[in-house]
């Protein structure tokens, strides 16, 4: 197997790829088992031999296959004149078809899907993972929803579309349906990789038991075994944050921004300056990642706290203008408008931007989001003393359905998790 660059893959590597698919680290590498190898490790294209004799002399044949299409690339063949001189020819076409492959390599390379690495049987089910992975990427949670459901119809065994099904339930502040994602995931952990394993034993005890001590345990040993992931640095900033260790927060979002400088990277950190009341640094981080134009709803969320801590009311509508239109953020940052207003002493416009913020979840299908609206809404009602209009605003029915947990995170300074 090759990669774009002409690099073969190594043998320990396809040992691994086999493992994962639930193979034998020594089976015989057939034409349909190696081209399934090849797109599970991102290759460009793998080699087809075959010898036959001709009446006397052997006809020696190597072609480069499309692992994604199947078709042919490039060919090349050398003929024998006796068996003795059959590995001479086989160098000849090897040497050939090196010189071949470049060009072609690239161009299959340029319109390549990579897929995730994860233990499936399945390779249809290992793209639709691969799918909802991208979604998660762009934190849009409810477009993974049917990818990820989509990988477990096609493998129900397969233990990372659960746990990845739970991380996103989780973001929807589904937390019923995570619990039982990440059981399932747990169930069947003895099939996975060690990495996979980390995954989702921590996730477990993060969502499923709510075990953060064993979550955070678990995250630190997945740093230490594997320090390139970006997954276990940026959940314990998370971690450490919900259990009041706000600079060892810092220190993780530190790493994971080094290690992922993404939106979602510097929003973790731009959260956790902010817990620590370091709002200096946290200004940093922004403006940092400002220059490099990330368009993340995360981000933008912790950019709204940092400007009402800083009374600075030009960038909170500047993140509220980010937001207008946009599913799972305009809600929250009119939501957080209202306890702003409210914070101002101004019950009338709090009530407003309460309602506005209810019928945007609600006009995206997120029910349980606009209920959990209504009964922060309430407990404001509570505070200033109205207990008419607090047992109205309880009382309102409201559907349970997919939600978010940046709502969650606005009050209970819970962050959105890593995939």
């Amino acid at each position: 197997m090759w990669t774009d660059l002409g690099e073969q893959i190594a043998e320990e590597h396809i040992q691994q790829t086999l493992r994962m698919m639930d193979q034998s680290p020594d089976a015989r590498l057939t034409p349909k088992i190696a081209r399934e190898i090849c797109q599970r490790t991102g290759s460009a294209a793998v080699l087809e031999g075959s010898v036959a004799q001709v009446g006397t002399p052997y006809l020696v044949t190597l072609k480069a296959v499309n692992c994604a299409g199947g078709q042919t690339l490039v060919s090349t063949e050398a003929q024998a004149s006796d068996k003795d001189h059959v590995l001479s020819a086989l160098g000849k076409v090897s040497l050939d078809i090196r010189n071949k492959l470049g060009e072609s390599l690239s161009t299959v390379a340029k319109f390549s899907a990579p897929v995730e690495q994860a233990t499936t049987t399945s390779l249809l089910a290992l793209q639709a993972y691969s799918q909802g992975h991208k979604y998660m990427d762009r934190a849009d949670n409810m477009g993974a929803v049917p990818l990820l459901q989509r990988a477990i119809s096609l493998d129900p065994s397969f233990a990372m579309a659960y746990a990845s099904l739970g991380t996103v339930h989780t973001n929807l502040f589904e937390r019923i349906l995570a619990r039982e994602d990440m059981e399932k995931a747990y169930a069947l952990r003895n099939r996975v990789s060690e990495r996979e394993k980390f995954y989702i034993d921590s996730h477990y005890h993060d969502l499923a038991t709510g075990n953060l001590v064993k979550a955070r345990e678990t995250y630190e040993l997945w740093e230490q075994t594997y320090p390139r992931d970006q997954v276990p640095a940026n959940n314990l900033a998370i971690i450490y944050a919900n259990l009041g260790q706000y600079d060892k927060s810092i220190s993780a979002g530190r790493v994971a921004k080094e290690v992922d400088p993404s939106g979602f990277s510097y929003g973790v950190l731009v959260g956790s300056y902010i817990l620590a009341n370091r709002l200096a640094e946290a200004q940093s981080v922004a403006d940092e990642a400002a220059k490099k134009s990330f368009d993340f709803s995360d981000l933008q969320i912790h950019l709204y706290y940092l400007a009402f801590l800083q009374n600075n009311e030009k960038g909170m509508a500047q993140q509220v203008a980010y937001g207008a239109g946009k599913v799972g953020v305009e809600d929250v940052l009119l939501a957080d408008e209202a306890d702003t207003a409210a914070y101002s002493g101004q019950l009338g416009k709090a009530r407003d931007l309460s309602r506005r913020a209810v019928f945007s979840a609600e006009h995206a299908d997120q029910k349980e989001v606009a209920g959990f609206y209504e009964a922060v809404a309430a407990l404001r009602e509570a505070l200033f003393g109205n207990a008419i209009e607090a047992k109205q605003r309880v009382l309102r029915p409201c559907v349970c359905h997919p939600g978010g947990s940046r709502n969650s995170r606005r009050q209970c300074r819970r962050f959105e998790l890593d995939r």
